[in-house]
């Protein structure tokens, strides 16, 4: 795990503890790392990786929304 830049969130979801955190390049090279963790799953990502993902999550509601009819 590298360095935390920033907490970006940290909930307690239906009794696990879900966190984003926004962590160094783990070298010159690399791009920052956004990690995603709960009580029993990790996941690493860029910030290219992250975006796309939580589009998709933004994109996925919208259209539950509209098929479920709710505002």
């Amino acid at each position: 795990m590298g360095k935390i830049i920033k907490n970006l969130v940290k909930k307690n979801i239906m009794g696990s503890r879900f966190e984003v955190e926004l962590n160094k390049e783990p070298s010159e090279k690399s791009k920052k790392i956004i990690h995603i963790s709960m009580n029993q799953l990790r996941i690493e990502l860029t910030q290219k990786e992250f975006f796309d993902v939580a589009s998709t999550f933004i994109l996925a509601e919208k259209n539950l929304k509209n098929l479920k009819k709710i505002k």
